[in-house]
């Protein structure tokens, strides 16, 4: 009898050997860097300098009582040259979930800043009412290497 599980070990079987035989690509190495976000220590992970993912290595413990914890991602999108594309989350007290919502932004052309901006979800009794361009989480600013709580 072929189960649920027993499907997924033949399709990770199947996917080794297709990798193996060089017809299917081994996933991209990620290039993860330190940056400093709002008191937070992020972790952005850079897949192939295009693919980013932005986490909470350490959230800053206000962002954490709202729900934000170790490795939870704040942003996962795309980098096209110095421009930044794609979802934010943000957390709310009392809210089971994250919420996302669109921006994009840049990097500095020295790497050590980066600015995401979009409309921020206003949230009531945990359900997304509207978006709005202003506000705490409409503008994100990371910046890398300025010790435990970034410039801001």
């Amino acid at each position: 009898m072929i189960t649920r599980s027993s499907l997924g070990v033949f399709a990770l079987a199947g996917g080794l050997a297709l990798m193996a035989s060089g017809l299917m690509p081994a996933p991209a190495e990620a290039r993860t860097t330190t940056w400093y976000h709002n008191g937070s220590e992020m972790g952005w992970s850079s897949y192939a300098g295009v693919r980013q993912v932005i986490k909470y290595r350490y959230p800053r413990s206000i962002v954490a009582r709202k729900g934000a914890t170790h490795g939870a991602v704040l942003f996962r999108g795309w980098r096209v040259g110095r421009r930044l594309y794609g979802k934010a989350r943000t957390w709310r007290r009392g809210c089971l979930r994250s919420f996302k919502y669109r921006v994009r932004g840049w990097i500095s052309a020295d790497g050590t800043r980066a600015v995401l901006h979009g409309r921020r979800p206003v949230i009531r009794n945990c359900r997304i009412v509207d978006y709005v361009p202003y506000g705490r989480d409409a503008t994100l600013v990371l910046t890398r290497g300025h010790g435990r709580y970034g410039r801001h």
